[in-house]
């Protein structure tokens, strides 16, 4: 029931901060991916994933990549919390030496540094 919990949550906050949202609310749901940057990446074939305030992430491709560096730099850390990004930035390296399948936001929130 942490799915209807989290929407009773989310519409109050709405209702309480008088948030301008979309309705209805989307509840959306999908099971675990082998792929290590899925947002529903896991071992388990078993895992489901929801939105959850516990550990939601957007899917990184969908991201307004921010002008702020301070809020660029927290989105990149969070960003390496979750998914893979030295071997993804290595595998890129290796396969895309001279980045002809990269674009600004790849380069924004993966940053390729030297030592990799």
């Amino acid at each position: 029931m942490k799915d209807l919990e989290y929407i009773e949550e989310l519409k109050q906050l709405i209702e309480k901060e008088e948030i301008p949202a979309p309705a209805p609310i989307e509840q959306c749901w999908t099971a675990s991916s082998r792929s290590p940057l899925s947002p529903a990446s896991s071992p388990s074939e078993d895992d489901i994933f929801s939105w959850d305030r516990y550990s939601a992430y957007e899917h990184w491709a969908k991201i307004e990549v921010p002008k702020d560096k301070e809020e660029l730099a927290a989105l990149q850390a969070r960003l390496r919390k979750r998914f893979p990004v030295d071997a993804y930035n290595k595998a890129r390296k290796e396969l895309d030496p001279n980045r002809i399948v990269s674009n600004n936001m790849l380069e924004k929130l993966f940053p390729q540094l030297d030592t990799i």
